[in-house]
């Protein structure tokens, strides 16, 4: 909610992969042990949302009781 009122959205498992591999990035406030969710949804049957580490290890953490980072994406705009 507080990204997407801002006008952003949570990257997809995809994304945050690349964004993941690229240098220079700050992951998870600095803690490369944590996860940082994504927008996919790994198992709707129990709401579980993907998260990904910056091992490149996915976990499914169910939405209502996992505290992980988020990063919030916006899109590129001219002007």
């Amino acid at each position: 909610t507080a990204c997407s009122d801002r006008g952003g959205r949570v990257p997809t498992w995809f994304e945050l992969d690349g964004i993941r591999r690229r240098t220079g990035i700050r992951w998870a406030n600095g803690d490369l042990s944590q996860y940082e969710w994504t927008s996919d949804i790994g198992d709707a049957a129990t709401r579980s949302v993907l998260a990904l580490g910056f091992s490149g290890l996915n976990f499914g953490p169910t939405a209502d009781n996992s505290e992980l980072y988020y990063r919030c994406v916006f899109d590129k705009v001219n002007g």
